[in-house]
């Protein structure tokens, strides 16, 4: 990697949804780790809230969304950054900016993209609030639609 001096960190997280928050929180709450930092490429966090448990795997949480300065505290930084190389042997992430960020332990949760059943405008994958969203201006004008599915997100939608 470049030779710009790295910022130092116990965990760095790449991802600022729903995953990479609730890890943040997580390592915070269990670790005695110093630092904890998040690589988001959204300017905002996506955070999971008001969690409860239904049953032994399955629960209900509602999802907010927050500025990256609110997420910051003492032991945990959030960064708008996008991720453009990672060396798992020297234990660094170089971001598109140039910074680079010398790691203990790398999580990444950049999440997934949906396996669609065919690539036409008219499919569509949901797996975010932003594809909710956009699902939601559709269904307006829609005559007819056609779930694809069976998990919770399918069943709910329905």
């Amino acid at each position: 990697m470049a030779s710009v001096t790295p910022v130092v960190c116990d965990y760095l997280i790449i991802g600022g949804g729903i995953a990479g928050t609730s890890c943040a929180q997580k390592l915070e709450s269990d670790t005695e780790a110093k630092s904890i930092i998040v690589l988001s490429a959204a300017p905002s966090l996506k955070i999971a809230s008001h969690a409860v448990h239904l049953t032994r795997r399955l629960e209900t949480f509602d999802v907010t969304e927050s500025s990256l300065a609110d997420a910051c505290n003492a032991r945990v930084q959030v960064v708008l950054a996008h991720v453009e190389h990672v060396d798992p042997k020297l234990h660094q992430v170089r971001t598109s900016d140039g910074r680079v960020y010398q790691y203990g332990r790398l999580t990444v949760c950049s999440g997934a993209r949906p396996v669609l059943v065919a690539d036409h405008p008219h499919v569509i994958g949901i797996r975010d609030t932003e594809s909710v969203a956009d699902l939601s201006k559709r269904l307006h004008s829609a005559r007819r639609i056609m779930v694809v599915g069976m998990g919770a997100v399918s069943l709910n939608l329905v």
